[in-house]
């Protein structure tokens, strides 16, 4: 799958580039949007290019932005966690070393807002927790809504392939 890096320079001047998209976005932290400009590349031009310091060293350029935004949060924030592939787009894809590779334009949301997801599922508030130190891990599942509390203790089993429970309890 190939996910585009996005990235926003905030620039004190307005500038004329083909390449750059202004865009209206907030900034972290408070900071002030003079001119935002979005730069969409691809993941291996980003590796190539990572010396940002013609950026961070110009007085024109007031900062650069989501440089070290993980691509599969940026896939999840655009896309959504459950999506399907364009019928359509199966059909146009080609083999590239043997494997098909979709671009993130080709994914189609399963739930927008118009179409939620979990609709008429009434959750308030359901907590899941891990906790692992070396072989053992406490897992904890606490549904406060209806006073609901689990606890799981598993440890690894002596040939380290798996957990085992060790002890189950209720609150």
């Amino acid at each position: 799958m190939s996910i585009p890096r996005k990235i926003y320079i905030n620039q004190h001047k307005e500038e004329q580039n083909n390449s750059f998209l202004l865009c209206k976005k907030k900034l972290p932290r408070g900071k002030k949007r003079h001119y935002l400009y979005e730069c969409e590349i691809s993941e291996q031009q980003f590796k190539e290019y990572h010396d940002f310091d013609f950026f961070l060293t110009n007085p024109e350029i007031e900062g650069v932005y989501e440089t070290q935004i993980p691509l599969k949060y940026s896939f999840i924030t655009t896309v959504g966690s459950i999506t399907k592939i364009d019928s359509k787009e199966i059909h146009n894809r080609r083999l590239n070393k043997g494997k098909i590779v979709f671009e993130q334009k080709d994914f189609r949301p399963m739930f927008t807002y118009f179409k939620p997801y979990l609709v008429n599922y009434k959750i308030n508030y359901i907590y899941v927790a891990q906790l692992s130190y070396k072989d053992n891990q406490i897992w904890a599942y606490l549904n406060v809504l209806s006073n609901d509390f689990h606890f799981y203790l598993v440890q690894k089993r002596k040939d380290k392939t798996s957990y085992v429970q060790v002890i189950r309890d209720e609150l």
